[in-house]
């Protein structure tokens, strides 16, 4: 920088000096970071440069010594940092796995959105609001919705992203506002989704169903038309069965994945219909309700077929984890949504609906066929580890459906017998 005078300010605390242009610039030496900090003054007149240095030194050293740092990282280099935060978050049990990855994801995707060079200190409240990506001005939720992201999706990821901006703020004192201000969201409430439209759409129908777990089995897993390797062969083998154990169990992704062998115990017998039952311990340290619950449900045969599989072509241990290649590290959402492609592609189910199902869609399945049943939705919730309120909500075009059912039921008495009767009263 060719400057054109320099002044000592404050006992030679910090100086000013000007620019080629006349403009005064602020210049002050911080030991504690071993940089310079440099600001522009604004000003061309030496008597107001002289009080705003001073001004800006005074609140440069109570930043200082309330622990702020003054140099602020880039997002993704600051993101790191909060990402081993909440690493040792799970290192004691206070955050699972699975949350942690679905924060990993939720941050990518701010930094994809924000300058790669942007620092922390230099966005404003208003970034999710309004920002100017690549010549074109957007907003966060018109980013994300171009990419095809669901409106839930998009609010989920902007709360993770606040979470980390009071990180930033509060602990390590380097952002300038404690959380973003959030652009338009609309998003209906499940008062307003009572149809149950979207439920219906991702949940498998029988015959879809039944679509699907015979393609695993006469398909997918047939060694002899695929020419499979053992290690191909057991890890669809292992899909199999994360499959027909999730579509009886209701258990979440994440749940399911850290699932162990001591959190099972196999009936020894089969019950009256010929399924083994299996009670099944949820750690609260597995599930993001961090509330642990035990039920018991159908699908131990399948695990007892799993545990051979995984003794035969596997690493099988007591205490392992069940759903996985080598009974110690989890098996990755990536491979098993890729498995669940390729299955899909083999069916014959609808092209459109291929789109819609998900591996959630087994959970999703699994509490409407216990809803068809009959089973209360207070065993329902306790089971699948959520509230009777959000069973209400969610499967509310169940719940009507089953009152038709039961307001067309009509029985008569005729020569001894009970007999349905399509009208009572006539």
């Amino acid at each position: 920088m060719t400057t054109t005078n320099k002044i000592e300010i404050l006992g030679g605390k910090a100086i000013i000096k000007q620019n080629k242009f006349g403009v005064w610039q602020f210049r002050m030496w911080i030991s504690s970071e071993k940089k310079y900090v440099e600001k522009s003054l604004r000003t061309k007149k030496k008597t107001d440069a002289v009080d705003l240095a001073e001004e800006l030194y005074i609140q440069l050293r109570n930043e200082l010594a309330n622990g702020k740092t003054l140099f602020a990282p880039t997002y993704a280099e600051a993101m790191q940092q909060y990402i081993a935060y909440k690493q040792r978050e799970v290192d004691v049990n206070a955050l699972t796995d699975g949350r942690l990855t679905t924060i990993k994801a939720h941050l990518s995707h701010f930094v994809e959105y924000i300058d790669k060079n942007a620092k922390v200190s230099d966005v404003g409240i208003n970034t999710l609001v309004q920002y100017e990506r690549e010549g074109k001005e957007t907003n966060y939720v018109l980013f994300r919705k171009e990419k095809g992201i669901a409106l839930q999706t998009i609010r989920n990821e902007m709360a993770t992203i606040n979470a980390c901006q009071r990180y930033f703020f509060e602990v390590v004192q380097v952002a300038s506002v404690v959380r973003f201000r959030l652009p338009s969201l609309q998003i209906k409430s499940h008062h307003q989704t009572r149809s149950g439209d979207e439920i219906r759409r991702i949940t498998f129908t029988h015959k879809e169903w039944t679509s699907f777990y015979t393609t695993l089995r006469n398909k997918y897993v047939n060694r002899k038309n695929n020419t499979l390797t053992d290690n191909e062969y057991f890890e669809r083998e292992l899909v199999r069965h994360w499959c027909l154990f999730g579509a009886n169990s209701a258990m979440r992704s994440g749940e399911q994945r850290q699932l162990r062998w001591t959190d099972v115990i196999i009936d020894k017998q089969k019950d009256s219909d010929g399924d083994v039952l299996v009670r099944v311990n949820v750690r609260e340290e597995t599930t993001k309700v961090r509330k642990d619950r035990t039920f018991m449900c159908k699908g131990g045969n399948y695990l007892q077929r799993w545990q051979k599989l995984q003794k035969t072509y596997g690493t099988y241990k007591s205490d392992g984890l069940i759903f996985s290649v080598n009974s110690e590290d989890e098996y990755e959402r990536y491979r098993l949504h890729r498995h669940w492609k390729q299955v899909l592609l083999l069916t014959d189910i609808d092209i459109e609906r291929r789109e819609k199902l998900v591996p959630y869609s087994l959970r999703h399945l699994a509490i409407t066929n216990m809803t068809l049943s009959g089973v209360s939705l207070s065993d329902i919730a306790f089971m699948c580890g959520t509230s009777v309120k959000q069973i209400e909500h969610t499967y509310y075009h169940l719940l009507e459906e089953k009152m038709r059912q039961v307001a067309k039921a009509r029985f008569i008495r005729k020569d001894g017998q009970i007999i349905p009767s399509s009208i009572v009263g006539e």
